[in-house]
């Protein structure tokens, strides 16, 4: 089981408080975030993804049987897709997964790819460049690069 400590995290920008005081403890967990706007959503997600950092405070990501997680090891283990990501736009869907899985160094799975693709119910013409798909289709495009892999987190 995965899990996630947060203990008195801050997060500035400037002067500009965004996050103050966070705790948390998450153990096994599918994790959602709501807030109205601006309330630090986003910046909390690209934290808790390696995108930034906290200001201060810690921030402990734990993996089976409790160990320590280095962070390389946390973006290896974790799923993450946000519409502010976006995909290589002269590449087509399959291209721009066999690209990610290149940069995993992991062996190609063509199959995990396309059922990826199919389960978040993408629907393509194999050769279409992502830059002319729909913007529904391009973030079923970037869940599939999230999850075709079968990231624990």
């Amino acid at each position: 089981m995965y899990g996630l400590q947060l203990a008195s995290c801050n997060k500035s920008f400037s002067q500009t408080s965004i996050l103050s005081g966070l705790n948390a403890d998450f153990r096994g967990f599918i994790l959602g975030i709501a807030g109205r706007n601006g309330s630090g959503k986003s910046t909390l997600l690209k934290i808790l993804s390696g995108q930034l950092r906290f200001t201060s405070g810690s921030m402990q990501w734990t993996g089976p049987g409790a160990q320590s997680l280095p962070p390389a090891e946390v973006l290896r283990t974790m799923g993450f897709c946000a519409p502010y990501l976006d995909l290589y736009p002269d590449l087509d869907c399959m291209e721009n997964l066999r690209f990610i899985n290149q940069l995993r160094s992991e062996p190609a799975d063509e199959d995990a790819m396309r059922r990826a693709l199919l389960d978040t119910g993408f629907k393509w013409i194999p050769s279409t460049l992502y830059r002319h798909l729909s913007s529904g289709q391009k973030q079923r495009a970037r869940l599939a690069a999230a999850v075709f892999f079968d990231p624990p987190m």
